[in-house]
């Protein structure tokens, strides 16, 4: 009886969490292209081409990585850099935006489409 009921509750668990690893992948997909969309709206644009590399990548392990196909601007763009007379050019700020709004949105949807509880578990995990 207790064997039943022990394997009737690792089947129910085992459920739950295909589901929410489900809704999970859903939800990062979907912040991923709000992030990448965001990021093509405020990148700066001189010609175009850095406002339009921003792409989002899905890695082995089910998360996605959001980058730009022209790397080497990011930094630059992002930090500022020295000049050719020897001063310096401010930096434009609009990766760290991108950044925290993403993680905002995140905790938010998974908060939504799973409660509360959800909230607490990726809080542990995250700072771990």
């Amino acid at each position: 009886m207790s064997n039943d009921l022990a394997d009737l509750i690792a089947k129910e668990l085992a459920a739950y969490s295909d589901e929410v690893t489900e809704e999970v992948d859903k939800i990062a997909e979907q912040v991923a292209d709000e992030t990448v969309d965001e990021l093509k709206e405020t990148s700066p644009k001189r010609y175009g081409k850095y406002r339009r590399s921003w792409k989002k990548k899905k890695l082995a392990n089910g998360s996605f990585v959001v980058f730009n196909a022209v790397a080497s601007l990011t930094h630059i763009l992002e930090n500022g850099h020295l000049s050719r007379n020897g001063g310096r050019v401010a930096g434009i700020v609009h990766i760290k935006p991108a950044e925290e709004k993403k993680q905002f949105r995140t905790l938010r949807s998974v908060s939504r489409r799973l409660g509360n509880e959800a909230i607490r578990l990726c809080c542990y995990f995250w700072n771990r």
